[in-house]
């Protein structure tokens, strides 16, 4: 490329002999020596950068190739961590199944559920019901202590202000727009505060019965 540059300085300087004026002459040289030598920097430093990549004026002295050759770091990979997911056994639910061996032992709740009643008269079905609401209510006296989610009475006003429990309330009704809400209690709900049962036997194959059969040995 300076070669190029030498040589058009050389012809323009041999045309310049057919203008008559020597200052002309001398202004017209300047200029073309002063645009050969930005030239010749620009070009210089194109080549000692590699700054001229993707360009058609990158000689053959370039520094591209050498920068495309650089091989590339690839980025770190982060390690994400996968949930376990714990697999449950039978076992794992005795306690459920200690709750209504508790329910059947004093109220002989999984009786009365398991019997069609459909064809008793209701003054049966109530004299049933009456047994069965003792001896589970009197369970949960002595092994839950429940109490109720919402803390005024039914038939009260309420007002559910933005940032309530979702779980502990259940919407019905004209529901549009965002908390707060502003409505009756129709059900006060419940839950359980504390939780007291006696340890159930495990077994890591299969769950412990609600009640033992009974066999009279004779």
């Amino acid at each position: 490329m300076i070669n190029i540059i030498s040589s058009l300085v050389v012809v323009i300087a041999s045309l310049l002999t057919f203008v008559p004026s020597m200052q002309v002459h001398l202004n017209i040289l300047h200029e073309v020596i002063l645009f050969a030598s930005i030239f010749t920097v620009v070009v210089t430093f194109c080549k000692q950068t590699g700054s001229c990549c993707g360009q058609s004026s990158c000689g053959s002295g370039c520094s591209c190739e050498a920068v495309e050759n650089v091989p590339k770091v690839s980025e770190p990979v982060v390690a994400t961590s996968v949930p376990t997911t714990v697999q449950k056994t039978q076992a794992d639910y005795a306690d459920a199944v200690q709750l209504l061996a508790l329910f059947q032992q004093k109220g002989r709740l999984v009786d009365f559920l398991m019997e069609d009643v459909t064809a008793f008269p209701d003054a049966k079905v109530g004299a049933a019901a009456r047994v069965v609401h003792q001896g589970c209510r009197q369970v949960m006296k002595d092994h839950l202590s429940i109490a109720p989610v919402a803390t005024v009475a039914e038939n009260s006003p309420i007002t559910l202000e933005a940032g309530y429990k979702v779980a502990d309330y259940r919407l019905v009704g004209n529901l549009t727009g965002q908390a707060p809400f502003t409505g009756k209690v129709v059900h006060k709900g419940w839950r359980v505060a504390s939780i007291n049962l006696p340890r159930p036997t495990r077994d890591s194959t299969e769950l412990p019965p609600i009640a033992p059969a009974e066999v009279e040995i004779k």
